[in-house]
Parts: C-alpha cells; structure tokens; sequence
C-alpha cells in the first residue's frame, strides 16, 4: 500500500471511530457500550473489507471531474497532488444565476483558519465541493454566467481537500480549491490553497439565494 493511500485510510479509520463513539454518546451510551461495539466481530470484518478495498475507493471529484486534481501540480508552490482526503458529493441545487456571497466573518476577525472556514460553510450552506466547478464555469469552462460582482474575490470551495507533497520535499500539506477571475484571460480558474492559511475578506463563500431555493 502506497503512503498516501496509508495515510488516507488512517484518516477514514480515524473519522469511523469518531462518529461511532459521538453516536453512542448522543443515545446516552456510555464508556463499556463503546468498548463492545469495537469488540463486535462484524464491525471487525467490515474494517478488514476497508482496508482490502483501500486501494479502490474513489471520493466524488476524482469520477466527477479528474482533470482538476491534476491542476494541483502547476500550483505556483510547486505541489504534487497526492490523494483526496475529504470531499462532498456534487450539488443537486446549484443554480449559478441565482449566487450570492455570503459572510462568514465575525464582526472583528480579521482573518479565519481554513478548517473553521470549513466548520462555518456547513452551517451556512455553502459548502460545495470540486465536483460543483465543473457546473459553476459552465459548458464554455469559462463561468460566463457568474456574477461580475464577484470578480474581485476569491471564492473557496470548502468542501474538497487534498494531500499535496512539494517537488522541493518537505512534509506533506493539506489543500483546498479556489476559484478567481482572471482578468487577463478573462475566465475563471481553479487555485488551490493551504488548509491551515487563515483567509481574510478577499476570500468569501458562495450560496444559493435562499428566494431561489
């Protein structure tokens, strides 16, 4: 099993025993109803079929649309993309005539981290992921129909995040995309940004105008 695919399944791993004992908690279960169900043998074969199908599994961006991973290679930070690690299935309800920005700032940040970026875009129903890019640049790839409004910011697609190593070694990095107008060329294009940056007002989320839904 390759290093990323390792690393990967470790995460998945970790977030199954998470939600397990945060279920368990909720219906009032407490420490030894924890412990027996890690002890249960069908919840042991179904962790073993996981880490047999490890090497198969695929998030929705990677069947959806494959060639927008593969940007993360020319990204100016020279990364290698590695593995997706989290992501969200594509939207049925994107309308991308009917966006609006949505704040996701308190009244006196200045600037957020990306992983509570994450958190609040959730809460805010903006949480769309790399398979929704495809729909917001449109047939022509050139998101003709986005709002101008929206040209001098940085949208964040909260929803995907990617394993990314540098062509110059180091340790590994998490990711997000971003999408931003091009003036020169004048289309919209794919960026991509660190997790653990913090993003000021330049970055905003996009939402379905709640009239529209």
């Amino acid at each position: 099993m390759a290093k990323n695919q390792m690393v990967l399944l470790g995460k998945r791993m970790m977030d199954l025993a998470t939600a397990l004992v945060t279920s368990v908690e909720k219906a009032g279960g407490k420490n030894k109803d924890v412990m027996r169900i890690f002890s249960d043998e069908r919840l042991a074969t179904q962790i073993g079929l996981l880490f047999a199908g490890a090497g198969h599994f695929q998030y929705p961006c990677e069947i959806n649309c494959p060639e927008l991973l593969k940007g993360a290679d020319d990204d100016p930070e020279k990364s290698v993309y590695e593995a997706v690690i989290e992501d969200v299935p594509k939207s049925n309800n994107l309308d991308v005539a009917n966006l609006e920005i949505v704040p996701y700032h308190k009244q006196k940040e200045i600037g957020v981290k990306g992983p509570e970026v994450r958190k609040r875009a959730i809460h805010l129903k903006a949480n769309w992921g790399l398979s929704d890019v495809p729909t917001l640049f449109g047939e022509d790839g050139k998101g003709t129909r986005m709002l101008a409004d929206f040209r001098d910011k940085w949208i964040i697609i909260p929803g995907t995040v990617i394993l990314s190593s540098s062509k110059l070694g180091g340790p590994l990095c998490q990711l997000i995309p971003l999408i931003h107008w091009d003036k020169k060329e004048e289309i919209w294009k794919i960026a991509w940004s660190y997790l653990s940056m913090s993003y000021d007002r330049v970055y905003c989320l996009i939402r379905v105008k709640k009239t529209a839904l």
